[in-house]
């Protein structure tokens, strides 16, 4: 799976995302989607552009074909000591 963003739109929540779940995310110069860049968030998977109000929300709905499950997690993962054990 090729996930592909603009280096204009990139933000460090979709850099963290891409480290948490294992994803390449190929950042490139300009996917030449402007207006789409300047509106908010898109990523290109597989050739398909998909938007949405932020990169987290783009890959939770965006399935991997092989798997049929979302790429990342529908709920953020939870951190800190009051968290700890729990799922």
């Amino acid at each position: 799976m090729t996930v592909e963003c603009c280096i204009a739109n990139v933000t460090s929540d979709l850099r963290d995302l891409a480290r948490e779940y294992d994803l390449l995310v190929r950042e490139v110069p300009c996917l030449e989607h402007c207006n789409r860049c300047r509106a908010g968030p898109f990523l290109i998977v597989d050739g398909q552009l998909y938007t949405g109000s932020s990169h987290r929300e783009i890959l939770r709905r965006t399935t991997d074909p092989d798997e049929g499950v979302s790429l990342v997690e529908s709920v953020q993962p939870q951190t800190g000591p009051r968290e700890a054990g729990r799922r």
